[in-house]
C-alpha cells in the first residue's frame, strides 16, 4: 500500500516530456457538470501531463495515455491504485 503523497510522488518522476518513465493507474471517473462517470480506468502505460488551463480545479493532475494518445483529467481522490499499489489518504 502506497499513500496518497507516496504515489503523487512516483506520478512526478514520470512527467510526459521531461521523463521516460511510466507508470500504471487505475482510478475512477466523475463529472459533476456532466452528470456522468462511475468507471473504474486502468492506464498500463501513462505519464504524468498538464491540463489545460481552464481546469483550474484543486487537485486535479492530467495523465497521458501513451496506449491510446489521450490526455484525462483525474481527480486526486478517485485514484486507486499506482503500479498496482493501493492508495490510501
Amino acid at each position: 500500500m502506497l499513500s496518497l503523497k507516496q504515489g503523487l510522488e512516483i506520478l512526478n518522476e514520470a512527467v510526459f516530456g521531461e521523463s521516460p518513465k511510466t507508470f500504471s493507474i487505475e482510478f475512477g471517473t466523475c463529472n459533476r457538470d456532466k452528470k456522468s462517470g462511475g468507471d473504474i480506468l486502468n492506464i498500463a502505460k501513462a505519464q504524468k501531463h498538464g491540463l489545460k488551463a481552464q481546469s483550474g480545479y484543486k487537485y486535479m493532475l492530467g495523465i497521458y495515455d501513451h496506449e491510446t494518445g489521450r490526455r484525462i483529467a483525474v481527480h486526486e481522490r478517485l485514484i486507486f491504485k499506482i503500479n498496482g499499489q493501493e492508495i490510501y489518504w
